[in-house]
């Protein structure tokens, strides 16, 4: 007899596990009545009919859920009868094994962000764990597909590919970067969580949103409610990702080293061809823009905060027709003063938008204000317009899509109803961020050009 159940689950929730059982006897078993019990708990007791487990062979068995109780209890798994009867052997028909029921910590949620790509043929691995690790932990789990390797990844998002795979010790695909602290490998996904999920953090973040489906304009607050002082270079970030993702051309084939079994089982991607044709592969978690880049803002956050303030950032984007509302995620993140994530929340584009734009009257630093931006496409000019009530400090950038500064202009202090000219007849074709900085707190709004 051997138990298997997971060593470690989420405190207060079951889960499923199963047992190995070997006929060492001389007729076949038919049926067993087996005993589950949690510490001094009652046992539950599960009957199992028409197994025909031979003579000396082995059998897997799934049994009921366990409840996992806070902090590490004792799981005894014991066969009662065999065939109706009871054992004649007794001394091998119990298994005891600890598990631990984890409680994360306070509003924690753990950032897993995978370095894959089509042309990976080992990445499929990423992509089964991935999705395991969302269905099991969605409430404290944010996965993002970093797509890249290759300049003709088709999901590639150039500077959040560079920046991932410029980690110091990166060495490959499929790799996971663990909350920006570790470097680790997909199969170490649930071993990770459970290692990072417990870990204190300082700040609650929480997404708000307006959108309008019409215009597919998406205006995200990302707040922060900060539980301990802190100081130091802390920084905002948004990341969207898409999931049900499907392409119809070849450069979406997935490359699959598990074609055929020859690597073992994966997710079923055993049972596909190598490369697995597009119209076979849906993709999830795929990193569709990262607002601020890599890095996140740096000088928007003072570098001492205090516990019990509240801060957020406000970002406008533009998403395209085929992307699906109901296929997007909103990630918000919060980096530390290493560049460690030290926390992040995750919700739909309904959810953000139940819970309202946050305004700048929670902001203790500051309002920022609002700015409008048109012509958007542009073609030889757009203009940015906004109302400031009092003397601001104001700049404003123009960023490529690697995150490069392309323009940059201090406008000193300026107030009242105010336009200033983008010349966009000089940029290629393609979508910029624009970025307005007010007494040191700035929001970008996408721009697309197009001669």
């Amino acid at each position: 007899l051997k138990s298997n159940y997971k060593p470690r689950f989420l405190a207060g929730e079951s889960s499923a596990g199963s047992i190995d059982i070997r006929n060492l006897g001389t007729t076949v078993i038919n049926s067993l009545e087996v005993s589950t019990r949690i510490g001094a708990g009652t046992p539950e007791i599960t009957n199992l009919t028409n197994l025909n487990i031979a003579p000396l062979a082995i059998r897997t068995i799934n049994l009921p859920k366990v409840s996992y109780a806070p902090g590490t209890s004792n799981l005894e798994v014991s066969i009662l009868k065999v065939n109706d009867q009871a054992d004649d052997d007794q001394t091998n028909n119990s298994k005891v094994a600890s598990i631990l029921g984890v409680v994360p910590a306070p509003h924690k949620v753990m950032v897993a962000e995978e370095a894959t790509g089509t042309w990976c043929q080992w990445c499929p691995r990423g992509a089964v764990f991935m999705d395991s690790m969302e269905r099991t932990y969605h409430k404290y789990f944010a996965g993002i597909a970093v797509h890249g390797g290759s300049a003709t990844e088709p999901m590639r998002v150039p500077i959040y590919d560079a920046g991932l795979t410029a980690t110091p010790g990166f060495v490959g695909f499929p790799s996971t970067i663990i909350d920006r602290k570790t470097i680790s490998d997909p199969l170490l996904l649930e071993s990770d969580f459970y290692d990072n999920i417990v870990v204190e953090t300082p700040v609650k973040l929480t997404n708000g949103a307006t959108w309008n489906p019409t215009t597919g304009d998406l205006v995200v607050s990302v707040k922060a409610d900060f539980l301990k002082d802190v100081s130091g270079d802390y920084r905002f970030n948004m990341v969207l990702v898409e999931n049900n993702v499907k392409g119809n051309t070849a450069a979406y084939n997935q490359a699959n080293a598990y074609s055929g079994g020859r690597n073992g089982p994966m997710g079923g991607f055993e049972s596909l061809p190598n490369p697995v044709p597009a119209a076979r592969m849906t993709y999830n978690h795929v990193a569709r823009i990262i607002m601020d880049g890599y890095d996140g803002l740096a000088g928007y956050l003072p570098n001492n905060i205090a516990a019990g303030s509240t801060y957020h950032i406000t970002y406008t984007t533009n998403l395209p027709v085929t992307w699906k509302e109901d296929n997007i995620e909103i990630i918000g993140l919060m980096y530390g003063p290493v560049g460690e994530i030290v926390n992040a929340t995750k919700t739909s584009i309904a959810e953000a938008v139940a819970n309202g734009l946050y305004t700048s009257t929670e902001n203790p630093s500051g309002p920022i204000s609002q700015f409008g931006m048109a012509p958007n496409p542009a073609s030889e000019e757009s203009q940015v317009s906004l109302n400031l009530e009092t003397p601001t400090q104001m700049n404003l950038e123009v960023l490529d899509i690697t995150g490069k500064t392309l323009m940059s202009r201090n406008y000193g202090i300026v107030q009242g109803d105010l336009v200033f000219p983008i010349h966009t007849a000089s940029l290629q074709n393609g979508v910029y961020t624009i970025r307005i900085t007010l007494d040191g707190q700035a929001q970008t709004k996408k721009l697309v050009v197009n001669h």
